[in-house]
């Protein structure tokens, strides 16, 4: 495999994603917690609320998978954006998410090691919502932190990377009481990001095309550039020090 061939993006990276269904249920929780969650140079939306995203991908073969995200509404600069605070995805983590529809009922659950440390649940009374709404949330900015460590454990890369969808289209979409528990396992948010007052749920089936990402923000480079500001501050101070010596 050669350099040009290791850096080709997937073929999927900017495939349509078609049908992909959504439970989303959104939550108060403290605005501290939030505070806290947020990398900067990210600001609160002013709202408080977090969403817990169950969401169905389905590939071109037939087959699908459940990944659920839990994001949180901010600012960037001027930006409204939804920032990325947690993942489970089917078999990563020995996490287990699935959405599945009961008689009345939709369900959300994310199991781990045969236990539920995350659920939610919406009445499938069916309740219209705006479809152009629902488009407006899923063409938000997502931002999401990205770290790998070198081979001697020193961080290698942090990026803030912010993610785009072009042609959206929502098929149908319906809102609903909602109820939602997270578990206190250590792979749950809870414990950073409590629930104060579940808010609502909306169900919905959405087409979405990837439209690329870009890094907004490069800690690891703003620190290497911050060190060689100070690294040769030191040296002109030491340099002054040196011939304000010889002078005298």
């Amino acid at each position: 495999m050669n350099l040009a061939e290791i850096l080709r993006p997937p073929l999927w990276a900017f495939a349509r994603r078609s049908h992909r269904e959504y439970l989303v249920v959104s939550y108060e929780s403290e605005p501290a917690a939030i505070r806290a969650v947020l990398p900067e140079p990210l600001e609160p939306g002013g709202v408080n609320i977090v969403r817990v995203e169950f969401v169905v991908l389905r590939a071109p073969d037939g087959g699908c998978a459940v990944e659920v995200d839990v994001v949180i509404p901010a600012w960037l600069n001027d930006t409204a954006v939804d920032f990325l605070a947690h993942r489970w995805i089917d078999g990563y983590a020995r996490a287990h998410p699935k959405l599945i529809a009961l008689a009345d009922t939709l369900a959300g659950i994310v199991e781990c090691a045969g236990q539920a440390i995350a659920s939610a649940t919406m009445d499938n009374g069916h309740t219209a919502y705006s479809t152009t709404a629902v488009a407006r949330q899923l063409g938000r900015p997502r931002v999401s932190l990205r770290r790998a460590a070198d081979i001697d454990g020193r961080c290698a890369m942090a990026q803030l990377v912010e993610s785009r969808v072009a042609h959206v289209r929502v098929r149908d979409a319906s809102a609903g009481a909602a109820q939602l528990h997270l578990g206190r396992d250590a792979l749950a948010p809870s414990r950073a990001l409590p629930v104060s007052r579940v808010l609502g749920g909306l169900h919905f089936v959405a087409d979405v095309t990837p439209a690329g990402s870009r890094v907004v923000h490069d800690y690891a480079q703003n620190e290497r550039a911050h060190s060689g500001v100070l690294r040769a501050g030191s040296r002109s101070r030491g340099a002054d020090a040196a011939t304000v010596a010889a002078i005298h």
